[in-house]
């Protein structure tokens, strides 16, 4: 990725350093190497839900800066699979929601009925929908991958590992800034920045907005072939002829070879022609970005000390092509024609990246967010903290689900009020970290509800039409946590979590689903 601001930093290091180390080399020969020089950065983390040394907690966790999702590409929590050990991120495309795994177990249910494996959390507060996942990522302090079962502290729905992407605090220190500009393939374009306004000694805002558009990689084709050709345009339409009929077996693709249903009967002569395939244009076909994002968050912690508030209000839109599943052309190469041949034989090409359609692409995605965090000093050995969290996601979508490659046409629609909107709150009891043993105590409540319209279209023969309004989830917790320190290098936690989710749908009387009591021995840890 070509980074200008990357450019325009290194043309003045570069004039710099040969100063700069002449400065320190006379410097050095002067003074003695001050300790602090020497010491290691002490990362900072919330894995346990309060802040602890990164090399002092005992879980199996990467954390990753801003600069270094920079440098790596990171826009989103999808595109962190090559970043964290035993995480892989898929696309259910036709949810247009990404389904995460972590050391191999996932869900693949990202319906409103199903919970994800591995929670996605945002300064660590739930989101429930995984299409949040999809969010842009910009001004964060850093990202923390939590592997292995967090459902004491996070949930059930962290089974198997949790992503808390934890955004940049306002800062008291000054007013300053930063943009970053970045091109690169595909006609790759990437503005974003930050402004810290510090209105005075106790209180600072931090805006922060980040936009991407791209053009899609595939090499995407339009084809008139196909039994649904209402959503094509008429020069697709009237792209030139190359068989007078599919009987001839001329064409790259299933439907050049096979339109059975174009009137067989020969009655119509002009209908039964066989016709190329149309380019698309990659800047609105499927696997394209358009996104921007845009956060406000402020700080307030007054000088008396007793307890600081940060609130983050966010906005995302996305109006894109969305996605779609691909042949995997590799798995296939050389695979008989008798088993039905590799990718040459049903697609123009032998690439996996590439789509022949007949429905155009549409991803329309606008999520809301609203995150307060309390934290108040009750006394010198207790805190209370409070989080309290609100989303609201709008979407509709359009996708080809067929793919030309069965001439059995389909499509998926969802319309315009499907969506989901959840409200969360969190509190919680802290102990200090100066005694021998050092909790956690809390409970926790959160409220979703869920709104479903859409139908799947086979022009042929069959429908399937959904309208699922206001199905709506309750969900009490109260868990618990403690560490005791039986010798200066050897701990022991124990947790215990209880929970009851009562679901209720329109319409009828609230289903009360106790959860039972877990206990669980969480280890012992030897401090080295």
């Amino acid at each position: 990725m070509y980074k200008l601001n990357a450019i325009t930093l290194a043309m003045l290091m570069a004039g710099a350093l040969p100063a700069m180390a002449a400065q320190s080399a006379s410097d050095n020969d002067n003074q003695p190497v001050a300790e602090s020089d020497r010491a290691i950065e002490v990362i900072s983390v919330t894995a346990t839900k309060r802040r602890t040394a990164l090399m002092e907690t005992p879980v199996a966790i990467m954390v990753l800066t801003q600069e270094q999702l920079r440098q790596s590409g990171i826009h989103s929590i999808k595109d962190m699979a090559d970043l964290v050990p035993g995480l892989d991120i898929s696309m259910a495309t036709d949810q247009a929601a990404p389904v995460i795994s972590m050391r191999g177990v996932r869900s693949t249910n990202i319906t409103e009925l199903g919970d994800p494996a591995v929670g996605v959390h945002l300064d660590g507060i739930y989101s429930p929908r995984m299409q949040g996942a999809l969010a842009l990522m910009y001004d964060v302090e850093r990202v923390e991958a939590l592997r292995g079962p967090q459902g004491t502290l996070f949930g059930r729905n962290s089974t198997v590992g949790s992503i808390n992407v934890i955004s940049a605090k306002p800062d008291f220190s000054g007013t300053f800034g930063n943009v970053n500009l970045e091109a690169g393939r595909f006609n790759t374009r990437s503005a974003g920045g930050f402004v810290n306004l510090p209105v005075n000694d106790e209180f600072a805002i931090r805006i922060a907005a980040k936009g991407l558009k791209r053009d899609s990689y595939l090499e995407g084709y339009w084809d008139p072939n196909q039994y649904d050709t209402r959503r094509l345009s008429p020069e697709v339409l009237n792209a030139p002829v190359i068989s007078e009929n599919s009987y001839q077996g001329i064409g790259s693709t299933v439907t050049q070879r096979e339109n059975w249903w174009i009137d067989s009967a020969g009655t119509d002569p002009e209908a039964q022609r066989v016709r190329a395939l149309t380019p698309a244009n990659k800047k609105d076909f499927y696997h394209n970005a358009n996104e921007y994002s845009y956060r406000i968050s402020a700080l307030w912690e007054p000088s008396h000390g007793r307890f600081s508030n940060h609130t983050v209000f966010q906005q995302y839109s996305n109006n894109s092509g969305g996605s779609l599943d691909l042949v995997n052309c590799d798995q296939l190469r050389g695979r008989p024609d008798e088993f039905g041949g590799d990718c040459s034989s049903f697609l123009p090409s032998d690439n996996t990246y590439q789509a022949v359609v007949n429905v155009p692409g549409e991803l329309k995605l606008d999520i809301t967010y609203l995150r307060n965090n309390l934290n108040y000093n009750l006394t010198d050995e207790l805190s209370l903290v409070w989080q309290l969290g609100y989303e609201n996601m709008d979407r509709a979508s359009a996708q080809d689900s067929e793919v030309g490659l069965d001439p059995w046409d389909g499509a998926i629609y969802f319309l315009k009020g499907t969506g989901a909107k959840s409200y969360s709150t969190e509190l919680q009891l802290q102990s200090d970290e100066f005694s021998d043993l050092v909790w956690i105590a809390g409970v926790n409540y959160f409220f979703e509800k869920t709104t479903t319209l859409g139908y799947y279209d086979n022009p042929m023969d069959d429908k399937a039409f959904w309208d699922q309004p206001d199905r709506s989830t309750k969900a009490y917790a109260v868990f618990g946590q403690g560490t005791y320190k039986l010798t200066d290098n050897l701990h022991g936690t124990l947790a215990i979590a209880t929970a009851m989710k009562p679901s209720k749908t329109r319409g009828a009387a609230p289903i009360v689903a106790p959860m039972p009591m877990v206990v669980r021995l969480a280890g012992l840890t030897a401090l080295c």
